[in-house]
């Protein structure tokens, strides 16, 4: 059994229904507007704030300059590479 799946079954009900969101929101192509979301209810940003919208454009582009970063500096092969693992890990 992999070190993910030992991992889960320590998992509380809180994180457990986490883990269950992020998986449905990932296959149903939502992961970002989910992280919008957590986002703007962790900080109590009321859904009628005018900024929001701004707000949102803001992780979104965060999110895509982060993906944008990790595509460009993977060294070439499916495999990754030591570098890449540190690389993440600094990340």
């Amino acid at each position: 059994m992999g070190e993910a799946k030992r991992k889960d079954a320590r998992l509380s009900p809180a994180e457990r229904a986490g883990l269950e969101m992020t998986h449905k929101l990932a296959n149903e192509g939502k992961l970002l507007e989910g992280g919008v979301a957590a986002f703007v209810r962790a900080e109590k940003i009321a859904l009628s704030h005018p900024a929001l919208a701004t707000f949102r454009d803001a992780y979104m582009a965060g999110a895509e300059h982060l993906w944008t970063s990790i595509m460009i500096i993977l060294d070439p092969g499916a495999e990754p590479t030591d570098d890449d693992l540190r690389r993440a890990e600094a990340i």
